[in-house]
């Protein structure tokens, strides 16, 4: 079986299917949190099987996977141990049985930046899920002996809208949706008024794409 990334002993005996970029040839996996720090780093916590379809048109079946949300990591096993996907931007999609991620890059704070996006509505215009992990600070009272004594994980989500080459966060207002789907603003806007719909709601979000993709 052809890995996607790994150590680097393992990386030279692939058969070359892909060639990993110069800094992706040594990929260590780790699961360290800060040692106060309680929770689960991972989005799901089972290994699940997953189809990796690469942008040079070649598919791998049935890779046992996990996305650790905490380090921005998708973690693959095999027989020889447990590695991380050194080389994300070779990703074209990430199958599971019933959820799809993709790599992709974004802005945030007028910085270009990347990362790895659930696909939850699709077609021209998308709806991602950025996952994202928060550490909540411990409220522990000493004097009361009550409350959290640790920090602690806690997942979030994050809602953006994707078309083409673009990518931006749903704002409150639903302004960024409409600015990328501006050619169909017009009809969105009485859609949305007519049903109510919230853009801090995932559900609402992807009728709205859907609708736009069947215009």
């Amino acid at each position: 079986m052809v890995l996607l990334a790994c150590c680097y002993s393992e990386a030279k005996a692939q058969s070359g299917m892909i060639q990993l970029p110069p800094g992706y040839n040594k990929i260590y996996y780790t699961d360290r949190i800060p040692g106060d720090v309680v929770g689960s780093p991972y989005l799901w916590e089972d290994w699940t099987n997953c189809s990796v379809s690469f942008r040079n048109g070649q598919i791998l079946q049935d890779i046992a996977m996990r996305y650790n949300v905490y380090k921005g990591e998708m973690q693959y096993k095999t027989g020889k141990g447990i590695f991380i996907i050194g080389a994300p931007d070779s990703i074209l999609s990430l199958k599971f049985s019933d959820r799809t991620f993709i790599y992709t890059k974004f802005d945030e704070n007028n910085t270009q930046r990347k990362d790895y996006f659930e696909v939850v509505s699709d077609g021209k215009a998308q709806i991602l899920v950025r996952h994202m992990m928060q550490i909540i600070k411990s409220n522990y009272n000493v004097a009361l002996d009550v409350g959290e004594k640790n920090d602690h994980l806690r997942l979030k989500e994050v809602y953006y809208v994707k078309k083409d080459n673009l990518v931006a966060e749903v704002d409150k207002k639903g302004k960024t949706l409409l600015n990328l789907l501006a050619d169909k603003s017009v009809q969105l806007s009485d859609f949305i008024k007519k049903n109510h719909f919230s853009f801090k709601d995932k559900a609402d979000l992807c009728r709205v794409t859907e609708y736009y993709n069947s215009l």
